[in-house]
């Protein structure tokens, strides 16, 4: 089964990480530090999803990529269009489905 990949975590992240695994999905974790206090057969990768390399390296393999991430609300103007053109370019170029 192909993994999805959860792009950072909190309100929308743990939840979806959860139900996925409820499912029978693998999980691969995306976030700052790479550091996430989650079973050991959840995935969790740190970088900087702003940078389509790294998004499209760690979506590779991916059936659906879930985008939650969200920056701090002082940043979220500056910040928010980048992870999401990052995003979105790891799922154009990997062929996964995107949800965001």
């Amino acid at each position: 089964m192909l993994p999805a990949v959860a792009a950072a975590m909190f309100a929308v992240g743990v939840p979806l990480w959860i139900a996925l695994r409820r499912r029978g999905e693998s999980v691969r974790l995306v976030n700052r530090s790479g550091h996430a206090d989650v079973p050991d057969d959840v995935e969790v990768i740190g970088g900087d999803a702003r940078d389509p390399a790294f998004t499209t390296a760690v979506a590779r393999g991916a059936g659906v990529v879930y985008q939650t991430l969200n920056p701090p609300y002082p940043e979220r103007s500056t910040q928010f269009p980048a992870l999401q053109a990052g995003v979105l370019a790891a799922a154009e170029a990997t062929g996964a489905r995107l949800v965001s």
